[in-house]
């Protein structure tokens, strides 16, 4: 009788260990159900002659960035785990910009940069080489968004 009660008990004992390993597993996968498209003009500041502030084409070897962060991605994220940056790369051709970016449901906020670049600012006397720089810039979207947002480069 006592072996036949240390058997059950062994038995509960083995399924109740068993049960309670058990843990619903969560996954937080990416939720990426569509794309946005980020475009627009980039410009810069490059002639001031005669109090003018004419905007004019950056060179064409200027790159922008657009980053932003995979938890935005994510439908339920989790606090304490490290979700990495994505950053997308393009060159400016002519005075125009374009990314597509990942998007969902909810709002990605994606960051615009880009590189500085030096060249020479028209200012009616001298006519300086200086160096521009393009403030980082914010946008929101969702997915089957199209977004125009302008840039303008400015002399550091």
């Amino acid at each position: 009788m006592k072996r036949e009660f240390f058997k059950y008990a062994v038995f509960a004992m083995i399924v109740m260990f068993s049960l309670s390993a058990c843990e619903k597993e969560t996954t937080n996968s990416a939720s990426v159900i569509g794309k946005a498209t980020i475009t627009g003009t980039v410009k810069g500041r490059l002639n001031t002659t005669g109090g003018a502030d004419s905007l004019s084409n950056v060179p064409s070897t200027v790159k922008l960035y657009a980053k932003y962060s995979s938890k935005d991605l994510v439908s339920n994220p989790s606090a304490t785990l490290p979700y990495a940056y994505i950053i997308k790369e393009v060159v400016v051709t002519g005075d125009t910009y374009s990314f597509t970016v990942d998007a969902n449901l909810k709002d990605v906020k994606v960051t615009l940069y880009g590189d500085d670049f030096r060249t020479t600012l028209t200012d009616g006397s001298n006519n300086p080489l200086k160096i521009f720089t393009l403030d980082s810039v914010s946008v929101k979207v969702t997915k089957d968004v199209y977004r125009i947002k302008d840039l303008v480069y400015r002399a550091k």
